[in-house]
Parts: C-alpha cells; structure tokens; sequence
C-alpha cells in the first residue's frame, strides 16, 4: 500500500501502526520514500498576520495563492500578483 498526501506542503509526521497483522508471517513495515521539501510559514513570509480576524494582509506584489503558487482563496500570500492596480 502507499499514501500519498497531496495537500501537505511540509514533512508529515510518521504514520503509527495501530494494529498488527496475526495469523500470516507477513509484518507491516513504515518507510518514507520521500521526505515533505516545503515550508508552512506564516502569510507564507510575504505578509502579516491580522491576529483578530487569522487572515493574512499580503505585501505589495503578493496575493491569496490556491497552496501551489498559483492564485486562489487559501489566503495566505501565497501568490505572486501578476496584476497591479495603483490609485
């Protein structure tokens, strides 16, 4: 069996067997093929967070990212703003 976890962008805390297989000589073994390579910063260091309200108020030039770089609603300053409004 693998587990794959698509959503987390830092390294995941080992899995703990809860369980054990009885009545065959197979075991269950944990391994990590691959360790988590991305951080989970604040505002993702692009930003400040307001502690009232736990949304993130992004510098100039960042924006609300989907968790992967590109725009989207997670709120975190995630996204570089490819589009800029000056008044």
């Amino acid at each position: 069996m693998t587990i794959t976890f698509n959503t987390e962008h830092s390294d995941v805390p080992n899995l703990v067997i809860t369980s054990s297989v009885t009545g065959t000589s197979a075991g269950i073994t944990l391994t990590t093929p691959q360790t988590g390579t991305t951080e989970d910063e604040e505002c993702s260091l692009h930003g400040k967070c307001d502690r009232d309200t736990g949304v993130c108020k992004c510098d100039t030039l960042w924006t609300s990212s989907d968790g992967s770089g590109k725009h989207g609603n997670k709120g975190d300053c995630g996204a570089f703003a490819s589009v800029l409004k000056f008044s």
